[in-house]
Order: structure tokens, then sequence, then C-alpha cells
């Protein structure tokens, strides 16, 4: 494009960057499978690169596993009578808080329920359930002064998928649901927030690589340039968010911003060629 842009034509400029920006932030909202690209993106980096945790100090999981109700005389709903127990012992191990997360969906036997019932209502700190092997009781230590979520371990029941599973499939979940709990809790007790990048910070992402996929446009030089230095601009975007991420914990997004080069690229290289053929 060796000839000078007038005023009209830099105001077209200006407005194919702003249109192809709203452009490519409304898209995943109209196409749905756009935005799961980018959550699959964030899954992707939060597994393979996000430092691994250690066990949260205040925390205890105890679950009910296929040995737990291997004891009991049937597997569903989870004996009343058992939960009652477990109850007292945690009471008496001086657990700071309780996390259930067993369904209550019905009555069982009346005994049952009104012991439950009544270790409930005894319980010092706020109400937790859990599960320990009967022969060895609870070991007090492990629960003085700690959070206790207490949930099924099955393999087939109440088990989710997380971002582990999108990067290593099935061997890195799903996982129980009392675990996602204990994540989420962690989270909130150390006050920690989604490493997400601000919306004035995805708003420039968007806009600058407007501005890229444009300058590639009009840029004089072949097609096939162009369209290297497109692919390269791309891969430039995707490896920056990754190492963003790996060395800054920020997770920018991806595909709204490749959206936006691309889109304007397009565009631009017809508004060129349109101005080429008058």
């Amino acid at each position: 494009m060796a000839q000078r842009l007038t005023r009209s034509e830099f105001l077209q400029l200006a407005a194919i960057v702003a249109l192809t920006a709203l452009a490519s932030g409304a898209m995943p909202r109209l196409f749905p499978f756009l935005g799961n690209i980018e959550k699959r993106l964030v899954d992707l980096r939060l597994a393979a690169l996000a430092p691994a945790e250690p066990q949260h100090p205040g925390i205890v999981i105890v679950t009910v596993t296929e040995d737990t109700l291997a004891r009991l005389p049937y597997r569903s709903p989870l004996d009343r009578g058992f939960l009652a127990g477990i109850l007292r012992a945690l009471d008496g191990a001086g657990v700071r808080a309780v996390g259930l997360d067993v369904l209550f969906d019905q009555p069982t036997d009346p005994a049952k329920d009104a012991d439950l019932g009544a270790a409930l209502r005894s319980m010092r700190a706020p109400v937790v359930v859990a599960w320990a092997d009967q022969r060895d009781g609870l070991p007090k230590a492990w629960f003085a002064g700690k959070i206790v979520l207490v949930g099924s371990d099955l393999p087939h029941s109440d088990r989710f998928s997380t971002p582990l599973s999108t990067a290593f499939g099935e061997t890195g979940g799903p996982i129980p649901g009392v675990v996602i709990h204990a994540h989420a809790l962690a989270q909130i007790l150390d006050a920690r927030l989604a490493p997400r990048a601000s919306l004035a910070m995805e708003i420039v992402l968007v806009v600058v690589l407007a501005l890229v996929g444009l300058f590639v446009a009009i840029f004089d030089a072949p097609l096939v340039v162009k369209t290297v230095a497109v692919a390269a601009a791309v891969a430039a975007l995707w490896a920056g968010g990754f190492a963003l991420f790996k060395f800054l914990g920020v997770l920018a997004p991806l595909v709204t911003p490749t959206q936006s080069l691309i889109l304007a690229a397009g565009v631009g290289h017809a508004f060129v060629g349109r101005r080429e053929r008058r």
C-alpha cells in the first residue's frame, strides 16, 4: 500500500480496529464453543504450569470409601448411627469447624436418625461428619483446631472433572467433590483470588492485537508473507500467555485476542484490495 492514506481512510482503519475488537469480545457469547476453548486453555495452564501447593495446615479431609461401606449394614443412605458416632469422636478431638458433604434426602432407621440429631445438637463446633477406621480410632492430633470436611471417595459417585482432567485426562481426574470443597475452602481461608487478568488488560490486549493484525494487512508484502506474519503473531501471543502465567501467575485471555488479530488482518486485507482496485 504505497499511496498515502487520506483522513477518511484513517477513520476507516480506526473503525476496523474498533469493530473487530468489539466483535471478538462478543463472539464467545454468540458461539459458546469459543468460550469453552478459552476455558480449556485456562485449565491447561493451571494444570501444567501452576506450582504444587502443600496440604493446607488448617483443613483435614476424611472420606467414606468402599472399605467403609463394606463394614456397614447397607450402602445407601449412609448409616446415621455411624455418622453420629463419628460426630461425637470429632467433637471430642476439638475440631475447629465442620463441612458435611453427605446426602440427607430421606429418613432411615428412626433410632439412628434420632441418634444423629442428638449428636448434631450436642456439637460444640459447627457440624462436621467424618469417617475413620473403627479399629484404630481417630487420632485427635489430626483434627484438633482444624476444619474437617467429610464426604465420599467412591469410584463412580460424586466425582467431577477439574483442570487436571484437561491436561492429563483420566489420570488427572475426576476427583471427589469433597476434595473440590477443600480446595475452595483453602482459597477462602488464604484470601487467594483466581489469577485472572483485569478487564482493562483484556481490552488493551484485544485492541493491540487488532492493531497488529491491521498493520500486517496494510503492510506492502506478498500475501504469503502476511499469512506467515499473522501465524507468527498468534504463536507469540499464545507462548506469551503461557509464559505470563508461568512466571507472573496471570491468566491472560488467548482466544479473544487471537480472533481480534485474525479478523483485523482479514478485514484490513479486504480494505487494501478494495483501495488498490480504485
